[in-house]
């Protein structure tokens, strides 16, 4: 219901009924004497004086906190009119942060990687990560990282071997051999020179009848005796002539000649059992040898080495230790050793000639694949990098992005093969297609052209690889498109003024490039073609001449600089073709109904590999230079439905 409002009306004060008119906006005009006046159609009044409206918002706090606050304004009537809305005041503040955790805890988490280093690589390593509050609330784990050295249990590399001097044997004199056997070394032999242990004595049967003793003394591993204790006079059995003992034979003069009387020796002693006739031809001499001289015998492991004696005595005894250069018994087996791909195989360990020896392996599993290829191949798939070992198959992700915000390709090798060039195209508003360039195993990635008002593409290395060239795009007017080229060392960009081309490429030598320009066509828009030119774009030579909607793409030097690969879709789809370095002798290699493109040569030039699309998939295969023997890799495969995000590979030894 409508109240009564005080108003100036046409300079005169008026009162208006509380009584509606027929329009809702208007007022009855009452008189002085509080008549019921009439309805005034001149005035239109918004609102009842002093009457109030309230507007009400919940702005967001500011992070981290995640709630809300509540703030209000007023708007007052005054003459029938809305007033302007007042200052916003809060009337509910935010919501206290909740606290997680106390400000600067830092949580750590270790992991050990078992058989990931080492001698053998059965060694561990501890990673660490840590998550630290920050304002109450934890921030996030941090990536594992390795903390400390390997954890290796290993001692030695196994099937390895070692020879250790001077620490077994009698004496600890000998030559101890041992190889290593699940990281520890395990004895294999001793070659011990001694014969005896020094500083023992022993007693050992001597004399004519055995029957004496003599004390042997260990000297430096050599047994030396002293005089033989033997009370026998005589060898059992021997007869003597007992009238005449003559000393004087023998070779030391020990001798005895026995004439006439005969006496035979029982028990060491002699009895007479007949007599005979005079003879002086008969020496009974107990030495075997002069004393003095010298001979050399065999000795060692395998009898091998040499053993110097003297005659001592009468009898020769070793002067000195045996000289013999074997390590171990010939014809022993010393076991195996594990070998080859997995340790699958085994070497047997042998002695021949004294000297240990490792044969062949035998018995290792063959990898599961060999192509017969070699060298290392780039390309992209699933929006990533990757790196193929060309002779097994076996893929690396080097990138490892989210194909849903970012996608590379167009891999490109440095021409030491250290680094990487490739293009990586981000998903943000706006979006941004940049050349980026990072080693050879995924790290330290780098954004090198940096371009967010442009679309940069198509790297590719200076020979001596201290530039990268690259095309440049926008629809900017401030900002001249076509080829720039930076150089690495300085990070400074420049511009050639070279527009309309793009694939562009070296030589070997740097001195002519190869690149494909658009050429306008009476019956369609453009054609692209391949050109080459030198080094400093002074003369351009158009190699390729093609009719309405055809384009030649993807040019590549072979090796040795004579030949050009190519990709054309002349003859309907995209084909592999090649031609001489000056443009004559145009070849197409493939000639099939699928389409292929970004042909490479490999490194000695002698196969070319190129990517395939048909109705189901995308590939990339090899084929002989001539076109022949084309096979497929199964590494970079992909479905149809994927290969939108698959441009670019190359190949380097």
């Amino acid at each position: 219901m409508k109240k009564t409002l005080r108003n100036i009306v046409l300079g005169t004060f008026l009162a208006y009924s509380p009584l509606a008119c027929d329009d809702a906006q208007l007022y009855r005009v009452v008189p002085d004497d509080n008549s019921l006046g009439e309805c005034d159609f001149s005035v239109i009044y918004q609102c009842q004086d002093d009457e109030r409206k309230i507007e009400y918002r919940t702005p967001s706090c500011d992070a981290p906190n995640n709630g809300f606050k509540v703030e209000e304004r007023e708007q007052i009537c005054n003459d029938g009119t809305w007033g302007e809305f007042g200052d916003w005041y809060e009337t509910k503040a935010c919501p206290e942060i909740p606290v997680h955790c106390s400000e600067g805890t830092i949580n750590v988490e270790r992991q050990i990687l078992v058989d990931s280093c080492g001698l053998n690589n059965r060694g561990a390593t501890v990673e660490e990560r840590s998550n630290q509050c920050i304002e109450g609330t934890w921030a996030g784990w941090s990536d594992f990282a390795a903390v400390g050295d390997c954890y290796d249990f290993d001692n030695c590399v196994d099937g390895s071997t070692i020879l250790e001097a001077n620490t077994c044997g009698l004496n600890g004199e000998g030559l101890l051999t041992k190889i290593c056997v699940n990281g520890a070394y395990e004895f294999v032999s001793c070659i011990d020179p001694a014969q005896c242990l020094n500083e023992t004595t022993f007693e050992v049967p001597c004399g004519i009848n055995g029957r004496g003793t003599v004390t042997v003394s260990c000297v430096e591993g050599t047994p030396v005796s002293e005089s033989c204790m033997d009370t026998d006079l005589c060898r059992d059995g021997e007869t003597r002539d007992t009238d005449y003992h003559d000393t004087s034979c023998g070779l030391n003069g020990r001798g005895i000649i026995l004439e006439e009387t005969v006496e035979t020796c029982i028990n060491g002693n002699w009895l007479v059992e007949s007599t005979v006739s005079e003879d002086r031809t008969s020496c009974f001499d107990p030495d075997e040898c002069v004393d003095g001289t010298e001979r050399t015998e065999v000795c060692g492991i395998n009898n091998a080495g040499q053993q110097r004696k003297v005659c001592v005595d009468g009898i020769y005894v070793n002067d000195g230790s045996c000289i013999d250069d074997d390590v171990c018994r010939n014809a022993t087996d010393y076991g195996t050793i594990s070998c080859g791909n997995e340790d699958s195989g085994s070497r047997g360990i042998a002695c021949n000639e004294g000297n240990l020896l490792i044969g062949e392996c035998t018995g290792e599993i063959e990898p599961a694949i060999c192509t017969g290829l070699e060298g290392k191949v780039l390309f992209s798939k699933y929006g990533d990098i990757y790196i193929g070992n060309a002779s097994n198959l076996e893929e690396t992700n080097l990138t490892n992005t989210d194909s849903i915000v970012e996608t590379e390709y167009n891999p490109k090798w440095s021409p030491d093969k250290s680094k990487i060039a490739f293009v990586s195209f981000l998903y943000t508003n706006p979006a941004s297609l940049d050349v980026f360039v990072m080693n050879a195993d995924g790290s330290d990635r780098r954004n090198i052209s940096n371009n967010s008002y442009s679309q940069d593409n198509y790297p590719t290395w200076y020979p001596d690889g201290t530039k990268i060239a690259f095309y440049l795009s926008t629809d900017s007017t401030d900002v001249p498109y076509g080829l720039r080229i930076i150089n690495l060392n300085t990070d400074e960009i420049t511009d050639p003024n070279i527009k309309y081309i793009s694939d562009f490429k070296w030589s070997l030598d740097g001195n002519k490039t190869i690149f494909i320009k658009a050429y306008s066509h009476p019956e369609s828009s453009y054609t692209s073609e391949i050109c080459t030119a030198d080094g400093n774009f002074s003369s351009i030579t158009r190699l390729t001449y093609s009719d309405v909607y055809t384009y030649n793409k993807d040019p590549s030097y072979s090796p040795d600089g004579r030949k050009i690969l190519f990709s054309s879709n002349r003859e309907g789809n995209k084909d592999i073709y090649v031609m001489n370095a000056d443009g004559t002798n145009q070849i197409n290699l493939t000639n099939s109904s699928l389409e292929e493109q970004n042909p490479i040569w490999s490194p000695g030039g002698s196969k070319i590999m190129f990517e395939r699309y048909d109705e189901e998939r995308c590939t990339i295969n090899v084929m002989d230079n001539d076109g022949t023997n084309v096979t497929t890799l199964e590494f970079g495969e992909l479905d149809i439905t994927e290969c939108s995000n698959w441009h670019g590979i190359d190949w380097k030894e």
